[in-house]
């Protein structure tokens, strides 16, 4: 895994943006690694990947048409899928790359790749990516305008703001189609699977951007639209907190992570149980069960609610019932 990217970037990093060590000929290699939950045993939920790497496609098109005078022919290949988290290659093809070098209207690949902020470079002066910029305007936000929801990110940006971005990156922030790419690529970024997404140039590994979960709010649309969406696993956990008397007020620990969640009890079955004393539960006891999550983001914060259904005791031989003053021993 890359190691993490700072903001402002390294001086002193990678080569210049014409160099022959970055580019081969007329083509281009940017690895991109998916890290978390999700790919630990080295295999990725298809339809993430697939909406995932078509985002990508999507920004760097968008960017290309937004920069140049002149768009290049650029066409897209993945090879070289790895294990050791989930890395693949895409490949980058311009046509006569050479001659449109040689065009002083036209901005080369590794300088449009580093305005919209996937990879960063030793040649860009001290400004933000297109992403990078969103995250910090992102915070802002959350900072000064927490009581006010009807902005978004998007419409805080002041003058002042914008000196941070290079003249590319100024066209880049207004052009909606680059944000769309951006935000459908970093989609797949969740609390329980894919933790970080990195990119970078492949045979240069401080060109590296690591952009994780907690930034995936900014990246969303820019924060133009509110979104919500489901997911189910099935999970292990123990019951750490228990309500006899309803279906909310639980809370499990789940063991894959060890991470503590509040949840609502939508197993009927399992709470008419519950309700009539027929189950015992004990500290340390497992079970399997369908973890139902709702996530929200909005312009401000990312939200979850939380369900379990289809609950199976995965213990034998339990202890007896404990009762509401074990729970602080636990």
């Amino acid at each position: 895994m890359a190691d993490d990217h700072n903001i402002i970037p390294d001086i002193e990093a990678t080569p210049a943006f014409g160099s022959s060590n970055a580019i081969d000929k007329n083509k281009l290699i940017l690895r991109i690694t998916y890290d978390g939950n999700a790919v630990k045993d080295h295999e990725i939920n298809a339809a993430l990947f697939a909406t995932s790497v078509l985002g990508l496609i999507k920004a760097i098109e968008s960017t290309h048409n937004c920069l140049n005078s002149q768009n290049p022919n650029i066409t897209f290949k993945i090879k070289d899928i790895e294990g050791n988290c989930v890395s693949a290659d895409i490949v980058i093809y311009i046509q006569n790359i050479t001659a449109l070098l040689k065009d002083s209207e036209t901005t080369n690949l590794i300088a449009n790749l580093v305005a919209l902020g996937v990879i960063t470079t030793s040649a860009v002066k001290r400004t933000y990516g297109l992403i990078q910029f969103l995250i910090k305007m992102y915070k802002k936000y959350k900072q000064n305008n927490k009581a006010n929801n009807s902005k978004n990110i998007m419409q805080v940006i002041s003058d002042e703001d914008k000196k941070l971005l290079s003249e590319e990156c100024k066209k880049l922030i207004s052009d909606e189609q680059v944000r769309v790419g951006i935000s459908q690529f970093y989609e797949g970024l969740s609390e329980d699977g894919v933790s970080s997404i990195s990119t970078q140039i492949k045979s240069d590994k401080n060109s590296s951007v690591k952009i994780g979960y907690k930034e995936k709010a900014a990246l969303l649309y820019g924060g133009k639209v509110d979104a919500t969406r489901e997911r189910h696993n099935m999970i292990t956990a123990e019951f750490i907190s228990l309500n006899f008397n309803g279906r909310s007020s639980w809370k499990i620990k789940r063991k894959s992570d060890g991470k503590t969640l509040p949840v609502k009890i939508d197993d009927l079955d399992f709470m008419e149980k519950v309700r009539n004393r027929e189950l015992i539960f004990k500290s340390g006891d497992i079970y399997s069960m369908q973890l139902n999550t709702e996530e929200t983001i909005t312009d401000t914060e990312i939200k979850f609610k939380y369900s379990i259904s289809n609950i199976v005791s995965l213990m034998e031989n339990q202890g007896n019932l404990f009762n509401t003053e074990d729970l602080s021993n636990l």
